[in-house]
């Protein structure tokens, strides 16, 4: 997969192997205990020569996959993208129920649970390790598509999500959220409320960018959201894909628009400088910003 790159900025090749050709992103491999008591994958890349010790940003992403799927794969392209522009940027796997055994959960119980442990466990593990890792841990951004949208802000949001097996004097609060088609559910629709965003919207979000397809079955939700967030004055900024649907951002025509809008909205909050290192093609679509009213 390439991406066009700016006059005298080298192409980015996303590749399966530890480096991104001429970017000098480093892909190194780590794993942490999750709740179903398997060992998970963090793949991390790191930005040319970063050094422990060091200070960058942190950017964390959680794949979509409704809660019974998917894998670390999702992130790469965001997580590339980010380390070749300065940050430690890592996208991690964590614990599903098996399909087949969802009807066999407790009742109240919801499939969302032990990913959103797990999304807790993942942002502590980064905190943890944030020497080694060269980050700092009051620069971080945590971000997902779908399902993944959801795990990054409830992970956050109470300590009932943690892994009992962990300390909890590692807070897991985030200084921005990404959400890209977020899978939030309207409150009378959710069978576990205790799992919705809007059960807890009494904490403060960071300043958080959505970026939602106009014909998504779960802007419903994204909607009602960003309404309520605006009422408590929050920081948010909203941009959509005109007539495109659920991860629409995927396509080819779509992804680099995508990761431009993220570095701006990253660089307009501190966490990264200058102007992107990316510019769209000819065939590229665009992003419209959607007024959000306060």
């Amino acid at each position: 997969m390439r991406y066009n790159h700016k006059k005298g900025i080298a192409v980015i090749v996303l590749m399966a192997f530890g480096l991104c050709a001429s970017g000098g992103v480093v892909k190194k491999e780590y794993s942490y205990a999750g709740m179903d008591g398997q060992s998970h994958q963090i793949e991390v890349c790191f930005p040319e020569n970063h050094e422990p010790g060091g200070k960058a940003p942190c950017f964390v992403f959680f794949h979509g996959g409704g809660w019974v799927g998917g894998n670390l794969n999702a992130g790469r392209p965001f997580c590339e993208y980010l380390a070749s522009r300065g940050m430690v940027a890592l996208t991690a796997n964590y614990s599903m129920h098996p399909k087949n055994e969802l009807e066999n959960l407790p009742a109240g119980e919801s499939k969302k649970r032990i990913c959103v442990m797990d999304g807790k466990t993942v942002v502590r593990w980064v905190k943890k390790h944030a020497q080694e890792l060269g980050i700092d841990p009051e620069k971080m951004v945590v971000g997902g598509a779908s399902a993944g949208g959801h795990i990054s802000v409830l992970q956050m949001m109470d300590e009932q999500f943690n892994n009992p097996a962990e300390s909890p004097a590692i807070k897991t609060d985030a200084q921005a959220f990404v959400l890209l088609c977020p899978a939030f559910t309207v409150p009378e629709r959710d069978p576990a409320p205790d799992m919705s965003v809007f059960q807890w919207l009494k904490k403060k979000f960071p300043p958080t960018l959505f970026i939602v397809g106009e014909t998504d079955k779960w802007k419903k939700a994204s909607d009602l959201l960003i309404e309520k967030l605006a009422e408590a004055e929050a920081d948010i900024e909203v941009w959509m894909g005109p007539q495109d649907g659920h991860m629409f951002f995927r396509t080819k025509d779509w992804i680099t628009p995508t990761l431009i809008r993220i570095d701006e909205f990253l660089t307009e909050n501190g966490f990264l400088e200058g102007p992107p290192a990316l510019q769209p093609a000819e065939t590229d679509r665009t992003l419209v910003r959607m007024n959000v009213q306060q």
